[in-house]
Parts: structure tokens; sequence; C-alpha cells
């Protein structure tokens, strides 16, 4: 397979399972604690944010999940060759 056509796989799959993987502790916490508030309050990118419950849960995952993606993606990067 050509390197171009498995960086841009990798790619698409590392953005995917960025998206879909945070929501596996935010379903775990609204179905162990559905009553309980989670919140999480900030600013993130000059916006000001204030979520709660099982949201609050998938933003912050997504946050510290954000720099291990853009690494890895500079890594995916240097697979392909430049056209």
């Amino acid at each position: 397979m050509d390197k171009n056509v498995v960086s841009v796989i990798l790619s698409f799959t590392l953005y995917v399972l960025y998206v879909l993987l945070p929501m596996i502790p935010s379903i775990v916490i609204y179905r162990m604690f559905p009553d309980t508030k989670v919140s999480a309050t900030g600013i993130l990118s000059n916006m000001n944010f204030k979520t709660t419950g099982a949201f609050a849960a998938y933003v912050i995952t997504v946050f510290l999940g954000f720099f291990l993606v853009q690494n890895t993606h500079h890594l995916i990067a240097q697979i392909s060759s430049p056209v």
C-alpha cells in the first residue's frame, strides 16, 4: 500500500478515536452516577465554558487528549512524502 494512503487512513483513525474514545468515561460516569453533579468550568481557547454531568467528563478527556493527538498526528505526517 502507498505511504500516502496509509498516512491518511492512520490520520482518519486517530481523529475518530479522538472523538469516540472519550465517550467511554462520560458514559460510565452517567451510568454509575446519574444524579451526581460533575462539573467543569474554565476558559478554553478564549471561550468560557461551564459544563455539568457526563459532558463535563467528555470535555476534560478531550482537552487532555489534544496534545497527545497533536504529537501523534505530526508523527503520522512524517510517513507520507510531500507531493
